[in-house]
């Protein structure tokens, strides 16, 4: 594998705000690696210069999608030229700064097993010879990446542990954390964590709120266009497309409803369950 690292601590960069912050930003003693649209977000500090790779690994198709919610001008972004390695697939003509990913080293060093980004970065730099990777913004606590992410990140990390890189997690990350089995009770811990996923939730369907919201004012006033100007195509044509985000708003909002639904009644089962077990210990 052809990489020439700066120094020997890598620090790669998730999303999550929990611990994304505590990246020790521009230190000319760490490489700092980011991932797929990490540099849209307003936490990002990097300066291009001080950036030492980026991993963007999912297929061509997946980057270039139209709806990117994390940054709709992605595709923009890697058809750009950058002072680093952006690692992908396969290395792409119109991503000027493209460089594959050597998966076969990967695969040869790590084995069969891979489940997301992190995992890939983190065995990357093993390879490339750092003597501690640092992470920042992982979590691996939401639904998706629990079930499958979390298993195959925590696996291939203590791999790299076995084989002698030093790995860092943030004491706030819930990354490589979790009860003590048969020696602790964590349910006042698991009862936090839904009442934390209420609140974001609620954040959400106020940024969902606010959206439809926003469309509906701009749908009123085409709808007056329409009727001023019915000649005018362009108008007509405006009008259905915000119709349909209209739609797709009211559709999400109904969807993040239910899910806090479920939420507030696991919450409701959990307070029934730990006071049926507090009597029955009395």
């Amino acid at each position: 594998m052809k990489f020439e690292r700066r120094n020997d601590v890598a620090a790669v960069v998730g999303f999550s705000p929990n611990t994304c912050k505590k990246t020790p930003w521009n230190n000319p003693n760490v490489d700092v690696f980011g991932i797929n649209e990490g540099y849209s977000f307003k936490w990002w500090k990097q300066k291009p210069e001080n950036t030492a790779g980026w991993f963007q690994i999912h297929t061509r198709d997946t980057v270039l999608r139209e709806k990117n919610l994390n940054d709709p001008k992605h595709d923009e972004w890697m058809k750009q030229e950058h002072p680093f390695p952006i690692f992908t697939q396969e290395e792409e003509k119109d991503f000027p700064s493209s460089v594959r990913f050597p998966i076969e080293d990967i695969i040869k060093e790590f084995g069969y097993y891979w489940k997301s980004t992190l995992a890939y970065a983190v065995a990357f730099c093993y390879l490339a010879g750092y003597k501690k990777v640092e992470l920042y913004g992982f979590e691996m606590a939401s639904d998706s990446e629990y079930w499958g992410q979390r298993a195959n990140g925590a696996y291939i990390i203590g791999k790299a542990i076995g084989k002698g890189l030093d790995v860092y997690v943030p004491p706030t990350s819930k990354l490589l954390t979790g009860i003590r089995y048969a020696y602790e009770n964590n349910l006042i811990g698991i009862r936090q964590d839904l009442e934390t996923n209420i609140t974001s939730i609620r954040n959400s369907m106020n940024t969902i709120t606010s959206e439809a919201q926003s469309f509906q004012g701009r749908y009123f006033l085409l709808q007056e266009l329409v009727k001023e100007f019915p000649d005018k195509k362009e108008f007509k044509e405006r009008l259905d497309s915000i119709s349909e985000e209209i739609k797709k708003r009211d559709n999400l909002l109904s969807l993040t409803n239910g899910r806090l639904q479920g939420i507030q009644t696991a919450i409701r089962i959990f307070d029934t369950y730990d006071v049926l077990e507090s009597r029955s210990v009395g």
